[in-house]
């Protein structure tokens, strides 16, 4: 269990005050769920040899403080994938998140740039015997991606769900996406402008 003692730290607090504080916890694991209305992500942790092994729930609140590249961000915008480093403490049989880094966003070299930022860009093909979407980014590089979908993949045009074959090529869309292998699988598409509009 990749859970890590830190060394004794004092003074701190879980909400609601006066609870008992039992020592600062290193947690490394990637986020498997995160559920902001309860203050709950639950991290599959990863063994010195890369091993997957057991699941760690922590606790957040308003004083937890999470960074990405150095900028401070809303714990709320964690995703299935992030990988993360967590300073905890145990308080009242539960783990409390303290700091947290994102050590590993899983948009990198996907959607690019910003933490929680979606791939966005114009629909260059879609491949329905393949399930696969090609998008154009913009700016400057014009780079060009590849997205799979599958049955569970919600494409929205004007409040209404439309299926991915329906997409056209010059539809300006926004993707978030998830990993699937070594691969990328559409969980949500929105169509921001149909190439009919214009």
């Amino acid at each position: 269990m990749a859970l890590l003692l830190a060394g004794c730290v004092t003074g701190y607090g879980a909400p609601g005050g006066g609870y008992g504080d039992y020592g600062s916890q290193r947690v490394l694991g990637t986020v498997q769920d995160i559920d902001p209305r309860y203050g709950r992500i639950v991290l599959s942790t990863n063994d010195r040899y890369g091993n997957r092994g057991s699941r760690v729930a922590l606790r957040f609140d308003r004083n937890t403080r999470l960074f990405y590249q150095g900028r401070q961000q809303a714990v709320t915008g964690l995703e299935r994938g992030d990988g993360i480093s967590v300073d905890a403490v145990r308080s009242n049989g539960e783990l409390w998140a303290r700091q947290i880094e994102v050590v590993h966003n899983v948009r990198d070299g996907y959607g690019g740039g910003n933490y929680g930022g979606d791939l966005r860009g114009a629909v260059s093909f879609v491949d329905p015997r393949a399930q696969i979407i090609g998008i154009t980014s913009g700016g400057y590089s014009g780079r060009r991606e590849q997205v799979g979908y599958d049955s569970r993949t919600v494409v929205e045009y004007r409040g209404r769900r439309v299926r991915p074959e329906q997409l056209e090529s010059g539809d300006i869309v926004s993707i978030q996406a998830r990993r699937w292998g070594n691969d990328w699988l559409a969980e949500r598409v929105r169509v921001e402008r149909s190439v009919r509009e214009y």
